[in-house]
This record gives structure tokens, sequence and C-alpha cells, in this order.
């Protein structure tokens, strides 16, 4: 049995090894297992032979680092593998010098994972169009501003737009991502959503919209959308919540995270009261003094009163 097993452990060794091609093929790059990683480039060009190099290779995960590649060369990915690419703290012009971006992986790249990059020129987002079996896509303390155009990637199961200084989203941004179920927009200067931004019927079951600029939600922004089981709107500058806008989630979800955002409880927000709440829901009152800290699952309707009746009218 010992023997047997050791075999096992030098033949996987062994197999782990020679998926990598050899040293001096992929310099400045380095590779072991199935993963390559190249830091320190600094024009596209040190990328064109350590890519090459992995054709019919099994690895299929690339890191780039610190590294000033301007674009990605087109046609350099033919015959490889690779299904995850990251890019941590690197300056790109474009993803490609070409309409579309890593062509020669279209049926096998399912991941890109952006981090701390500088993008010189406008995010085009129709050069991934091609990549038909991309599931996620992350995007991280990137500036980005703004996403100017509708996203057109089929599969797409999981967005991820996180501290990238977003203040405009297209009012189509999202709707052809029909398999999305995962959208965090996380630590933006968003101030505005619109219905039509998701598709019609939304499959989202995951969205995270905290550490934004909201003050109100468009009442029918959850409508047709029946599988949302979490709900992030933390640390934004919402005052209240209307049974317009919250109605649907409210009934709906599981988590509804509301916490840090400016909420004056008062009559307008009665009907929370004998509604059905998530199973965790975080929220407290800021305002009134008196009120100030309470958790919302806490109130009851003698403490929901307006000073001006023509308040309560309008909630």
């Amino acid at each position: 049995m010992p023997i047997t097993v050791t075999v096992i452990i030098l033949l996987t060794s062994w197999l782990v090894e020679s998926s990598c091609p050899p040293p001096e093929k992929i310099y400045p790059c380095t590779c072991f297992g199935f993963e390559m990683v190249c830091s320190n480039m600094h024009s596209h060009d040190d990328l064109i032979y350590p890519i090459q190099a992995t054709v019919k290779k099994s690895v299929y995960l690339l890191r780039i680092y610190n590294s000033k590649l301007m674009y990605i060369p087109s046609g350099i990915f033919k015959d490889t593998n690779y299904r995850e690419i990251y890019f941590t703290g690197t300056e790109l012009t474009s993803f490609s010098d070409s309409d579309v971006a890593f062509s020669g992986l279209e049926h096998s790249l399912n991941g890109i994972f952006i981090s701390n990059i500088q993008y010189v020129d406008r995010w085009d987002w129709s050069q991934l169009s091609n990549l038909l079996k991309l599931q996620r896509l992350v995007v991280s303390q990137s500036t980005m501003y703004s996403i100017d155009q509708a996203i057109t990637m089929p599969l797409i199961s999981s967005l991820s737009f996180t501290q990238a200084r977003i203040s405009f989203i297209y009012d189509k941004a999202f709707s052809a991502l029909e398999n999305m179920m995962t959208l965090v927009l996380q630590g933006n200067k968003i101030n505005e959503l619109k219905r039509s931004m998701f598709p019609k019927p939304c499959h989202l079951q995951y969205l995270d919209l905290s550490e934004n600029q909201l003050q109100r939600l468009p009442e029918d922004l959850f409508v047709d959308m029946p599988r949302l089981l979490t709900l992030k709107l933390g640390k934004n500058k919402i005052a209240s919540l209307s049974e317009r806008e919250f109605s649907l989630p409210m009934k709906q979800v599981a988590w509804l995270f509301i916490e840090e955002n400016p909420i004056r409880c008062d009559c307008r927000m009665s009907w929370i009261v004998s509604s059905r709440k998530p199973s965790i829901f975080r929220g407290h009152c800021r305002y009134p003094e008196n009120l100030k800290g309470v958790p919302i699952t806490n109130l009851t309707t003698s403490q929901l009163w307006c000073s001006n009746s023509k308040l309560s009218i309008k909630s």
C-alpha cells in the first residue's frame, strides 16, 4: 500500500509539472501546476511568447500583476485553455487591439477578475461579447465612473463592480443579462436606478447596492424579480421605507440589510409593523431622537407618528 500511494503522489506531481512549459519559454512569467503568473511586464509584447508557450497545455489560470500592457494582443490565446484571468495593479488602455478580446477563449474562459488597475480609455464591454462561456466578471478598486452601454454577455451569472466610482448607469445596462443571479455595485456613487436597467423577468438572487448615494428607489424596481433573496442597501441616504418602494422586497427577500441610513421612523413606516419581514432584517432608526438606534423590526404603531398630517398622506 505505501508503495502504491508513493507512486500516485509522484505521478500526480509529474502530471502537474508537465502541464507547464519550460521556464525559459515563459520568462518573465512563472508557472506551477495549472497556473501561470506574469508580473512587472513593460509592454503587451512581453505577454506574447509566454502565452504562446502554453498552447495545448493544461494551464487554466493566468494572473497578471503590476504591469503596463496597454492592451492584450489579439489572437495570442488561440489553442490555449485558460478558464480564468486575473489583472491586478496593471495599466490597460483597452482589452484588445481589435473589436473582440481574448479571441481563442470563446468556449473556455468563464471568469475575468480585475483589481486595482488603471484603465486609460473608455471601458468597452462589447469587446467581451464573444466570450460565450463567461459567467463571472469582477471589477474592484478600478476607476470606471460610468456604465455607459449595455453589457451583452449571454451566460453571465455573477457581475461585480465595486469601489469603481460609478455615478452613472445606462438605462439598459444589465437588461440583456437574463442569466444574472448576482449583482454587486457596492462602494460607488450611484444615486439613481431604473427598472429598465434590469432584464424582465429578472432572476437576480443577490443584489448589493450598499455604500452608494441612493435616496429613493423606483416603485417598480422589484417587479418581476421573483427570486431575489438578499438585498443590501446599507450606507446610502435612504430617509424612509416607503410602502410603494419596499413592500415587495419586504414580503419576498430572506435577508434585508439597510443599516447606517438616515432613516426617520414616522407614520410613513407604520405599514411595516403588520407586514411580513425578512428572516434577517438589519436596520435602525436614526430619527427622531427618541427612536435613534431602535431596530426597525421592534417598532410599534404607537411609536410611528407624524407631527404634520400632510406627511402621512404622501407616504
